[in-house]
Formats: structure tokens, sequence, C-alpha cells
């Protein structure tokens, strides 16, 4: 018997850019659903390349199992056309607990940002349709 996932996200898609918005704290069974809904949507997409904006800003954290599942994450995003991540922060300091150690560095580049505006300007720069 498994327990119940704490924790909510949300997604959007604009152009080739996938926003994540994860709130609360998340327990290992909430990374494992984001994982399953994300994969659903990058395949339904059906995208060449593209890149994913994180706000950050109403992310509480999560148990250490559930971070630890996180770092599954970008090796199946990159193999399936992810290029870049911007991370929306609020602080220099949750700027560096998100990016240090992150996950996916090796595999994409990951900048983070205080803006939305700042990020997509980045993604742009990079070749990622913005809308």
């Amino acid at each position: 018997m498994g327990f119940e996932a704490h924790g909510k996200y949300r997604f959007k898609v604009k152009g080739d850019i996938i926003f994540v918005q994860p709130l609360q704290s998340w327990n290992i069974e909430c990374v494992k659903s984001f994982f399953e809904a994300y994969k659903a949507l990058i395949l339904s997409r059906g995208f060449e390349h593209f890149g994913v904006i994180v706000d950050l800003r109403q992310f509480e954290g999560g148990t250490p199992e559930a971070m630890a599942y996180f770092n599954k994450i970008p090796e199946w995003t990159a193999a399936h056309g992810q290029i870049a991540r911007a991370n929306i922060v609020t602080s220099e300091f949750l700027e560096f607990t998100v990016n240090d150690p992150v996950k996916g560095q090796e595999l994409f580049p990951i900048q983070s940002f205080i803006s939305e505006t700042e990020a997509l300007i980045w993604m742009g720069s990079l070749g990622i349709r913005t809308g």
C-alpha cells in the first residue's frame, strides 16, 4: 500500500517551452506522479527540441527521497529533446540550493532568473521558439 501524493504542480506550453510550476512541498509519490504527467506531455507534443522554465517561487522543497528521484528526470528529458532549463527564483540563496548540485548541468545549460521575461529572452537566444 502506497502513500498519497503530497504537493502539486502545473504545466503550460508556449511555443517550444514547457512552463513547470511546482507548488508546496513534495513527497516521492508526488514526484512520480509529476514525472509520469511530464513524460506524457512531452511525448504528446512531439518536440524536435524544447526548453523548460521552472517557476520555483512557490515550491517548498521535498523529502530526500523525492529530491533524489528528481535526479532521474533530466537524463530522460535530454534524451527526448530538452536543450535548456531556466529556473525562476526569488533569491540568490534559492538559486544556489537548486543549482548545487544540479543533475542535468552536464546535459544542457541551466540558468536562474528573477523574472519570466528574462528567462524567455534567454530561451530565445538559444533558438527555442518562445511563442
